[in-house]
């Protein structure tokens, strides 16, 4: 396999994240002198997602280790810009949010199937509990106690 047909779907899920998370920031009036960091920001974190799903992790382990890339970003990007690390976080992370798995669940549920809309629905609620996750790891540890009184 050649180094491009490699790095494709890589840089496919890239670019789409890219574009979702442009959209995301344009609608909800993100400033835009970060809407390029913003959206860089989401595309690392799906990206992340698909390597490690490639690599074995489950869709819930890949989800948190993508959130977690967009959190550590956010705090960098945060400070750099100046500007809240919410602005990058929740725009990156909304690619990655479990649309296609809560969709399954309402369709298995209106079909009358309870044991596939109680899978996808637990599914779910794993993937964005690891968002959540991700995105509380690093503002944990970015909070631990300094000598200054900011905290940073």
């Amino acid at each position: 396999m050649s180094m491009a047909g490699f790095l494709w779907p890589y840089l496919r899920e890239f670019g789409l994240a890219f574009i979702a998370t442009l959209g995301f920031g344009l609608l909800f009036n993100v400033p835009r002198r970060t809407l390029f960091a913003c959206s860089v920001t989401g595309g690392v974190g799906r990206m992340v997602r698909l390597l490690a799903v490639t690599l074995g992790a489950s869709l819930v382990g890949g989800s948190y280790l993508g959130a977690l890339a967009v959190a550590l970003m956010g705090y960098a990007l945060a400070r750099l810009y100046r500007t809240p690390r919410v602005t990058f976080t929740v725009t990156g992370v909304i690619a990655m949010v479990p649309g296609v798995p809560a969709f399954g669940t309402m369709l298995e549920f209106a079909a009358g199937n309870i044991d596939g809309g109680l899978t996808n629905a637990v599914e779910t609620m794993l993937i964005g509990g690891a968002l959540a996750m991700g995105l509380t790891t690093v503002r944990v540890i970015s909070r631990i106690p300094t000598s200054s009184p900011d905290g940073f």
